[in-house]
Order: structure tokens, then sequence, then C-alpha cells
């Protein structure tokens, strides 16, 4: 009986984590104000633009790197970063920056953050996006 109860208690803690955002290991999905906020408080960082280097190349966030996310070498890129140092990862959308999280998670990364709706919301924000004449 007294497992029992130390089994319900652990699964209950867990399933309140998991609904309020607090599990570890887990990305943090936030809108573009709140990911740049955090990004910009954090004095070490990884950004990742995980599209297509075409699209990098039209406009990208200021400090990211084009780690294009269905490039086969993608997780061997991504695995040489250093686990416990903050990752700010962004596609145009979401759904690529989705499937880049997994990967992170697979690879033991533990501070990940996820721009909630890609660079499309980050834009939409009037938020700067360096261009192509302003990389070179």
């Amino acid at each position: 009986m007294k497992y029992l109860l130390i089994f319900i208690t652990y699964i209950g803690i867990n399933l309140l984590s998991a609904v309020s955002g607090h599990m570890p290991n887990q990305a943090k999905a936030q809108n573009a104000i709140s990911f740049k906020a955090k990004m910009d408080s954090s004095e070490r960082k990884n950004i990742l633009d995980v599209r297509m280097p075409r699209e990098y190349g039209v406009g990208h966030i200021k400090g990211a790197k084009n780690y294009n996310v269905y490039d086969k070498s993608f997780k061997e890129k991504v695995a040489t970063l250093d686990k416990k140092t903050p990752v700010f990862v962004y596609c145009k959308g979401g759904g690529r920056s989705a499937l880049a999280v997994k990967q992170l998670k697979e690879l033991g990364f533990t501070d990940i953050h996820e721009l909630e709706g890609g660079i499309l919301a980050w834009e939409e924000q009037k938020l700067p996006v360096l261009r192509n004449s302003e990389t070179k």
C-alpha cells in the first residue's frame, strides 16, 4: 500500500509538471516577445535557424546559425554544441522547429526554447531581422 501511494504521488507530480510546462528537458514554446527577452537575457546561447539555407539567406535573427533540420547531418552538427547552453530554435512557422526540438531532446539538450509561430511571428512583432545585404 505504501508503494502504491508513492507511485500515485509520483505520477501526480509529473502530470502537474507537464500541465504547467515545468518538465525537465522540455522545450519552452514562447511567443516572439518572450523568446527575444529570454534570448537577450542569456549570456551564452545557441540560436538555431532550422530552415533551408536559401530561406536563411533571405532574412534571419542576428546570431543565428543555419542548421537545416532536413539535412542528413543535422543531428551530427547540433551534437557538437554544448548541451547545457540554452538553445533557441526557430523556423518559418513552427513545424520544422518542433521537429528540431524533438531531435535536440533526443540528444540530451536540457534548455530548449522554441519560437512559437517562427520567424513569421517574429517579423509580425516588428523585431529585427538581418537581410542578405546586411550580412555581407
